[in-house]
């Protein structure tokens, strides 16, 4: 049976690595939503000038070449940067970062409440352990994957050294890579 300290440290550890994801998941939905607007808004505009001129050729009888080419190019271009902002779909994935973001906010506050409240030698408490590492497991499920560059930044910053790996009492020696080794 694991002492209250251990408990405590294991929730400890838990709660600096949801903070770390959470950190992580805001910022790629930031940076996934400024990759939307970064195709976004150059579609809007090619394909309003593309529009407009196509509105005026329609008037005009002798159109020069140069202005058809250009037309056609600008037209090429706003399709196939509309088909790649449909591909690669920052909206959604920015989206889906945002709302892990929040529900591991969410877990976070209700482990900082729970830790007020409830007494550690209770069976209430133990369960608290166990419901946390499933609702943690169930919104790591079906979160997306941090970029490195974002998992790497919170670790640093958040001090993810202390808080990986959780050490099994089986294993007792850590690997350069961050990889339990059996002793």
């Amino acid at each position: 049976m694991p002492t209250t300290e251990e408990k405590f440290d294991l929730l400890h550890k838990w709660y600096k690595r949801i903070r770390i994801a959470q950190a992580g998941h805001y910022q790629d939905a930031r940076r996934l939503k400024q990759l939307h607007l970064l195709l976004g808004i150059p579609v809007v505009v090619l394909s309003a000038v593309v529009g407009t001129g196509v509105f005026a050729s329609l008037t005009e009888e002798n159109l020069s070449v140069t202005l058809r080419i250009f037309l056609g190019l600008t037209s090429i271009l706003a399709a196939a940067l509309a088909s790649l902002q449909t591909f690669l779909n920052y909206a959604e994935q920015s989206a889906r970062h945002l709302d892990a973001a929040t529900k591991l906010s969410a877990l976070k506050k209700e482990m900082e409440a729970n830790l007020v409240l409830l007494s550690p030698e209770s069976e209430t408490f133990d369960e608290f352990i166990k419901t946390t590492h499933n609702k943690w497991a169930a919104v790591t499920a079906e979160a997306p994957l941090l970029s490195e560059k974002a998992f790497t930044h919170n670790f640093r910053k958040m001090g993810g050294d202390q808080a990986f790996p959780v050490m099994n009492p089986h294993y007792s020696e850590v690997t350069d890579d961050s990889k339990t080794k059996e002793v």
